[in-house]
């Protein structure tokens, strides 16, 4: 099998990525009101998963956000690193990358704009297609990102697809900020060899469920849309649309390769589909 990486159901985070996760970036909608900002590395729709990307690869991801069905949000773009000898020990595997604000923010100074993320591998076990990851994100100017991101999760593969699952905690930086935490759920499967579909959720009053499609027009670069619900009615706008456009720079070739995302389902998780380790 070779590693070259695909899109995971970001970011993706994004941020990837994702934004993913993900990146709900400093949305300004009538009276100028500010989501939380936070970088995406590499997850489902809008947010994080425990999928690193290989050591060796640069994941560049441009990110859109908006109210309803619209695009009139934030523009944003990010790009990830991933690092580490690999196997499945601690810190065997290990993402950093920044996200950049183009538009949407209430703040003017261009070196606000921009927000760091980090994720680490704690456990690893290739023939179960299971993983256990921390990490953090939202690491900026306290003026732009009120609340960092701090995160403990996982997933494990089935035939009918990979479940995720973990926690979250939001640490208050400054006023505005978010100070809450929950569960944070995740699905994704792989229908033939472009196309995933997936969603994830978040609880809490500032979490979104999330469904997600991604087509990915070959083992470089992916398309990704999804359209979120918020859960709870004071959270403006409640409804947000997600466009991402990604691409892998695979500049040194790992062979050390993790369980993939998305699975193949139709293999053994040995043959899985090339993707984020």
């Amino acid at each position: 099998m070779t590693d070259t990486p695909k899109k995971t159901l970001l970011s993706l985070v994004r941020p990837t990525s994702v934004v993913a996760g993900a990146l709900l970036c400093g949305l300004t909608f009538g009276l100028g009101s500010t989501q939380t900002a936070h970088a995406t590395d590499s997850g489902l729709g809008f947010y994080p998963t425990a999928d690193i990307y290989p050591s060796g690869n640069y994941h560049f991801d441009f990110d859109t956000f908006g109210s309803g069905l619209k695009t009139d949000g934030t523009n944003s773009f990010g790009l990830e690193y991933g690092f580490g000898k690999g196997g499945d020990g601690l810190f065997g595997r290990n993402e950093v990358g920044f996200d950049y604000a183009i538009s949407g923010y209430s703040n003017d100074n261009a070196y606000k704009r921009a927000s760091l993320n980090f994720k680490t591998q704690l456990y690893n076990n290739d023939a179960k297609t299971e993983r256990i990851a921390i990490g953090f994100s939202g690491l900026g100017d306290r003026s732009s990102f009120s609340s960092a991101n701090l995160r403990l999760l996982g997933y494990k593969g089935f035939s009918f697809g990979r479940v995720h699952a973990g926690v979250y905690k939001d640490i208050k930086r400054s006023r505005g900020g978010s100070d809450t935490g929950g569960l944070q759920l995740g699905f994704d499967r792989s229908i033939g060899k472009h196309l995933i579909v997936g969603g994830d959720y978040r609880s809490g009053p500032s979490g979104y469920l999330a469904p997600c499609v991604i087509y990915n027009f070959n083992d470089k670069a992916d398309f990704e849309l999804c359209v979120g619900r918020a859960n709870n009615t004071s959270v403006s706008p409640r409804y947000l649309t997600y466009f991402g456009f990604d691409y892998n720079f695979d500049f040194k070739k790992n062979k050390d390769v993790a369980p993939v995302n998305p699975p193949n389902l139709n293999t053994t998780p040995g043959d899985a589909n090339p993707g984020p380790q």
